[in-house]
């Protein structure tokens, strides 16, 4: 049975609750020595992950034409170097950006950043006021592009924010 995080009372504070994380939140796909995870953040928050490890780096994009990157999970060892690619960002754009591209020399690459953010908002739009995710980043790279695409994906159409808390300080 999944956690709903509001029962246990909707006047606790965050440093009264124990919360269940995934460590590599985004890798649910690739070799079964580097996959972390068999569900993507939509099915984790559904059997109640509310903290997510994500760690984020542009990969290369296969295909013909100009070089392009994409930001996505990774976990492994990777290789980064500074170079001129095409990404789209979170609002659909695509543009030329000079960014942090990253090479992956043992591991996998997973969930497209987008893909994350879009199922943890489909998560707490579908769950009305009453259910929260805390999304932590580590260990990333183009941290610009990460921030854009998360107020690009989750700020927006519930209140003037969207699904995005917007307020700093005292979470407590």
């Amino acid at each position: 049975m999944p956690i709903n995080y509001n029962s246990l009372g909707p006047d606790r504070q965050l440093n009264e609750i124990v919360f269940a994380g995934t460590h590599d939140a985004g890798i649910n796909s690739g070799a079964a020595s580097a996959r972390t995870q068999s569900l993507d953040i939509r099915g984790q928050a559904a059997a109640g992950v509310r903290i997510f490890d994500l760690r984020v780096a542009a990969a290369g994009v296969a295909g013909t034409g100009p070089k392009r990157v994409e930001l996505k999970a990774y976990h492994g060892i990777t290789s980064d170097k500074t170079a001129q690619r095409l990404i789209m960002g979170g609002d659909g754009a695509v543009r030329q950006e000079t960014l942090v591209r990253t090479k992956m020399k043992g591991g996998n690459f997973g969930m497209s950043l987008l893909d994350m953010l879009q199922d943890a908002r489909d998560f707490v739009e579908n769950e009305g006021q009453t259910e929260f995710l805390l999304l932590k980043f580590d260990k990333c790279t183009n941290w610009p592009l990460i921030a854009e695409a998360c107020v690009s994906v989750l700020g927006g159409t519930r209140g003037s924010h969207g699904v995005l808390y917007p307020n700093g300080g005292n979470l407590n």
